[in-house]
């Protein structure tokens, strides 16, 4: 239930650029508006761009040759008459 909690000063800031109070404020209220979607549509629904984007499909490797094509020499070369 109580999973990824996180408080709002483990977030990376700018080590050169300190946040104004109206920065600090419009940061609390983007915060709260994550977390409210989050609750509403699920864990996860909404998430910070750095975190990365996990694919919700995969490639299908049934038909995957255990042979290396990386060297041209050991590609199978096919002649039509």
């Amino acid at each position: 239930l109580l999973q990824q909690l996180q408080g709002d000063d483990l977030l990376q800031h700018h080590l050169l650029v300190p946040l104004t109070p109206g920065q600090q404020r419009r940061r609390e209220r983007l915060m709260a508006v994550i977390d409210a979607l989050n609750c509403r549509y699920g864990s996860g629904a909404v998430q910070w761009a750095a975190c990365g984007l996990q694919p919700a499909w995969a490639m299908r490797r049934s038909r995957l040759s255990r042979a290396a094509t990386t060297c041209l020499a050991q590609i199978p070369v096919v002649h039509a008459r």
